[in-house]
């Protein structure tokens, strides 16, 4: 089995049994860059005296819980990339008070960035870029309309809204429900 293989590999130090089952023991880039922008998140609003969680990869439309105030608690879509332009794939986005997506900028590494945006302005950004390349791309055929490319259409860029929009949401952690003062008195000492 490949436990089995896997214990031999690591007793003797062979590891050319482990090639043909690379695809089972290696984590692949996506995931990586997953991971680094949630322990990201995570590790920024510990800092900033929340209570906050990496969800299990089986929470498909959370990756980060984090306790506010009394009883209320915000959830937090992390998406990362390293890509020099301000881009990120996005979909199923629903407007809730309590939700918000956490963009996170890996392309200098020593200096990551986080945009904080409120489900509801990353609703509202998607729905405009979608027009935007409805009108960038026109059907072939008069009438017909634009059929859009999920890839491209369903993206937060940092273009469509005013250009530089994202800026007024870098590091935009206050927009997140306060949190418990009860949890800052204990931070502070």
């Amino acid at each position: 089995t490949l436990g089995d293989q896997c214990k031999y590999a690591a007793s003797t130090g062979d590891l050319s049994l482990l090639h043909e089952h690379r695809a089972f023991i290696t984590t692949s880039q996506k995931d990586l860059l997953a991971e680094a922008g949630e322990h990201l998140v995570v590790s920024r609003l510990l800092g900033i005296g929340f209570v906050a969680r990496q969800l299990p990869r089986t929470y498909r439309s959370d990756d980060v819980y984090v306790e506010c105030g009394d009883h209320e608690i915000a959830h937090v879509q992390v998406k990362t990339t390293r890509q020099r332009n301000l881009s990120w794939p996005v979909s199923g986005v629903e407007e809730d008070p309590s939700r918000f997506y956490a963009f996170v900028h890996l392309a200098d590494s020593t200096h990551p960035v986080a945009y904080i945006l409120p489900s509801t302005v990353v609703r509202h950004a998607l729905e405009l870029h979608a027009k935007l390349y409805a009108i960038d791309h026109p059907s072939p055929k008069p009438g017909v309309p634009t059929i859009s490319d999920p890839f491209r259409s369903k993206r937060i860029v940092d273009q469509g809204y005013p250009p530089g929009w994202l800026k007024e949401y870098r590091e935009a952690w206050q927009l997140l429900p306060p949190r418990n003062s009860r949890l800052s008195k204990t931070t502070m000492l």
